[in-house]
């Protein structure tokens, strides 16, 4: 599998429910792929990807529905990424890495 994307976004936050709220409102905003997730004991983590406008858009609608549920929240937009980061974006989705089990979607 290449994933092969303009621009990839990493939400990380506390609380089960609260990703899947924001889950289902990035899934509905606008036109992105969800590549993969992992929760962990503590926090969660939710990688998606697509062009940068989008992408950056719906980090914002994940940042705005993560309020709602008092979750600390960290979002990243990782615009043209190196080939490095690339590959390691595929290894997580594809392996259990140190992040914990990182499940393809």
């Amino acid at each position: 599998m290449t994933i092969e994307h303009e621009a990839f976004g990493l939400i990380e936050m506390t609380g089960w429910i609260g990703l899947i709220d924001v889950v289902d409102a990035i899934s509905k905003a606008t036109n992105v792929d969800l590549i993969g997730y992992t929760h962990g004991t503590a926090n969660s983590l939710v990688v998606i990807a697509g062009d940068c406008k989008s992408v950056l858009a719906v980090l914002e609608v994940g940042r705005h529905v993560g309020l709602q549920h008092d979750a600390e929240m960290v979002s990243k937009l990782i615009p043209h990424p190196h080939p490095n980061t690339r590959q390691l974006i595929q290894e997580m989705v594809q392996l259990n890495g140190t992040l914990g089990s990182i499940n393809k979607v």
